[in-house]
């Protein structure tokens, strides 16, 4: 063999490998995840009771893996809204102990203000998951948001 070819041919051998080992590399990267906390606070209004003040803080995540799309297209809000001290919400808002029934209407994440329907039965995104307390001052949602 030309001392030329076997040069060339290591040298296509050499390039060959590093692209495998490279592309190995990147395939194990970790998810690109984030997460950032929020608050709000809010008069509490025809939902909550007029003379009512609603304090939420929550917690937005992202994670390319399990809600892949750019920037924050795609995400999940996990929130907790709790009136002042001795207020309660109004008898006719929602059962104590049980789901948020509001279908038909929307939820406004306090992260960005993006919307989606607060329909429990939407398997791909929405409100997921809601309780209000046993103690009819609070409430938690957990909201999918779509990758668009």
């Amino acid at each position: 063999m030309d001392r030329r070819s076997l040069v060339l041919a290591l040298a296509v051998a050499a390039l060959v490998t590093l692209g495998i080992f490279s592309a190995t590399a990147s395939a194990k990267e970790p998810p690109e995840k984030t997460r950032v906390t929020f608050t709000a606070e809010y008069a509490g209004g025809e939902y909550f009771g007029e003379s009512n003040t609603l304090h939420c803080k929550g917690v937005h995540k992202t994670n390319s893996v399990k809600y892949p799309g750019s920037g924050r297209k795609g995400g999940e809000d996990i929130e907790h809204c709790k009136l002042s001290k001795g207020e309660t919400f109004p008898a006719r808002w929602q059962t104590p102990g049980q789901p948020i029934n509001i279908d038909d209407n929307f939820w406004g994440s306090d992260y960005d203000g993006q919307e989606v329907p607060f329909n429990e039965d939407l398997p791909a995104y929405g409100v997921f998951f809601s309780k209000v307390s046993a103690g009819d001052n609070a409430f938690t949602v957990k909201v999918l948001f779509p990758n668009t």
